[in-house]
């Protein structure tokens, strides 16, 4: 996958996989934006002293659609635009599935 100068939203930054990502997202040449939900942001803390601009950290809890739906717009705000998504969480709750939109650069996760 060629991500140079891509914006990719990864969900699930503080976790192991989260964080293995997002470190080779970025020596790949990418911009990420890392949601977190509880733990992780000292590492990601850690990222932002390498790569400054090209690392942004959310918190999101991705069970809460209150704060899914103001990801995008925080995301653009940082980035300008959203390329890709990588779901890199667990969890257990009434979450379906997610898609994002291309077209409207929006994030959709539907809940049961």
């Amino acid at each position: 996958m060629k991500v140079f100068n891509k914006v990719i939203v990864v969900t699930g930054a503080g976790g192991g996989i989260g964080r293995e990502l997002i470190r080779q997202l970025l020596e790949r040449g990418a911009k990420v934006a890392a949601i977190i939900h509880k733990s992780g942001l000292e590492e990601m803390e850690s990222f932002a002293t390498v790569y400054s601009d090209r690392i942004s950290t959310n918190r999101a809890n991705i069970a809460n659609r209150d704060d899914v739906e103001k990801l995008p717009d925080e995301v653009i705000a940082a980035h300008g635009c959203i390329d890709g998504m990588i779901g890199a969480f667990v969890y257990d709750c009434k979450l379906r599935c997610c898609r994002f939109d291309w077209g409207t650069g929006r994030i959709g996760f539907y809940y049961s």
